[in-house]
């Protein structure tokens, strides 16, 4: 998935991640359901059980963004555990 993520422009990668953290936090909020679509276009609906997937999409963008020399942002969402 690397490789996908890393043939996006930083635009792009910033603004799925923007929707990927928000969806993060409309799980942790309470929210049931959250989607996002991911770098192959397909949109995916991440639930409190799978919210580690998620979380491993999210740092995936981080990191594709860092190797394109395009900062964070909004700052870097730190792992969690999530109970």
């Amino acid at each position: 998935m690397e490789s996908a993520l890393q043939s996006l422009d930083l635009a792009t990668l910033h603004a799925r991640r923007d929707a990927a953290m928000a969806a993060f936090d409309e799980l942790v909020t309470g929210k049931q359901e959250a989607s996002v679509r991911t770098d192959d276009g397909v949109s995916v609906t991440y639930t409190a059980a799978n919210i580690g997937a998620l979380q491993l999409y999210i740092n995936r963008l981080e990191l594709a963004i860092r190797l394109k020399g395009g900062g964070l942002g909004r700052g870097a969402i730190n792992p969690v555990a999530v109970c």
